[in-house]
């Protein structure tokens, strides 16, 4: 995938992903400084981290706005490519951690839904919705 971050200094020479840019400025914001700035570290937590990042994408379109930290292991990720979020946890995960999910979408609509709600019999998980259309 192309990348959306267009860099004005000499960071170019990296051939990083969007990911990866976004990543180094999580993980900075959360005290872990590259080894060429000298600075004091800031030590904010993923979530105050995540929070600049998302102002940064959502009012100023300085970011993709499609890069989310995933609320299970802290880590950002590409939701063009992986990962899902969940309305009703109001959560989002990235692909290795979807699983950890309470939630689920359903096999036939796509309707997020409680996982402990819709398990059926063929394994498939079915909102109260589609179980009805299914016996029908």
């Amino acid at each position: 995938m192309k990348n959306e971050i267009k860099l004005q200094k000499n960071n170019c020479n990296r051939e990083w992903s969007d990911v990866e840019w976004i990543q180094e400025f999580h993980d900075f914001l959360q005290g872990e400084i590259s080894e060429n700035i000298r600075c004091t570290p800031l030590n904010l937590t993923p979530e105050q981290s995540s929070l600049i990042i998302w102002y940064l994408q959502e009012h100023f379109s300085i970011l993709p706005d499609h890069i989310e930290m995933c609320d299970d292991c802290k880590q950002m990720y590409d939701s063009y490519s992986e990962g899902c979020y969940y309305e009703i946890e109001g959560k989002f995960y990235c692909g290795a951690c979807e699983d950890n999910s309470e939630a689920v979408y359903c096999d036939c609509c796509m309707t997020d839904m409680w996982k402990k709600d819709g398990r059926n019999d063929d394994g498939m998980y079915y909102c109260d919705e589609c179980k009805i259309k299914k016996q029908e």
